[in-house]
């Protein structure tokens, strides 16, 4: 049987204050360093795909200033990369939806500002560009990519459902799911048959979606 040692520091003994915070320290500096390095190479990967390129792993990291290890490290392989890509570029454009809702209180005029938030993805023909370059890296296998759709889908639902309630919606779950999949089918439809939406066709799309989820109003 093993003795003893009471002048032996116990295993929950070791790991003081100090050695705690020395240890979350060196967690941190290097959750930042990650975190730096994938915001690096997302943003070279956005301007790259956004021009129509179809560039190398090496070229990514060669231009964020990274090596292929680094690349390999958070990136299984170049279709989660562009897979990233495009759910950063999902969170921008919900982010940007967002900040227009919030600039009006009544309801028709949130979901009006959402529409045109979500529209203006076509209707800007450097920013239709880009997006129609960057949606097409992720044509195909890429099932990553799909999924980061699912998900901007899935929030922009969140962001339609109070203001369809005050509409009228009386299924406002089912209803802001599908009008967040047509407002994103429709922009899509746009930017490939690139024809920027009118104030037309903006119109139409919000008479659609009132009469829809509120036919009695």
């Amino acid at each position: 049987m093993r003795r003893v040692n009471v002048n032996e520091p116990t295993r929950q003994d070791l790991p003081s204050s100090l050695a705690q915070e020395a240890i979350r320290r060196s967690l941190s500096r290097r959750q930042d360093a990650a975190e730096n390095d994938v915001r690096r190479m997302i943003e070279v990967g956005r301007e790259l795909l956004s021009e129509g390129s179809n560039p190398r792993v090496a070229d990514i990291v060669g231009a964020a200033g990274l090596s292929n290890d680094a690349f390999y490290r958070y990136f299984q392989s170049k279709e989660d990369f562009v897979a990233a890509v495009v759910e950063d570029g999902g969170h921008r454009l919900l982010a940007y939806v967002e900040r227009k809702m919030a600039e009006h209180d009544r309801a028709g005029a949130r979901l009006r500002a959402a529409v045109s938030a979500i529209m203006s993805q076509a209707g800007d023909a450097e920013i239709a560009t880009a997006t129609r370059n960057i949606l097409a890296s992720s044509i195909g296998r890429n099932q990553r990519a799909t999924g980061a759709r699912n998900r901007l889908e899935a929030a922009m639902s969140g962001l339609l459902r109070d203001p369809l309630i005050e509409l009228g919606s009386a299924d406002p779950d089912r209803d802001a799911r599908s009008v967040a999949a047509m407002l994103m089918a429709q922009m899509e439809n746009f930017l490939w048959d690139e024809h920027p939406p009118s104030e037309d066709d903006l119109e139409h799309v919000l008479t659609f979606i009132e009469k829809a989820v509120a036919p009695s109003r």
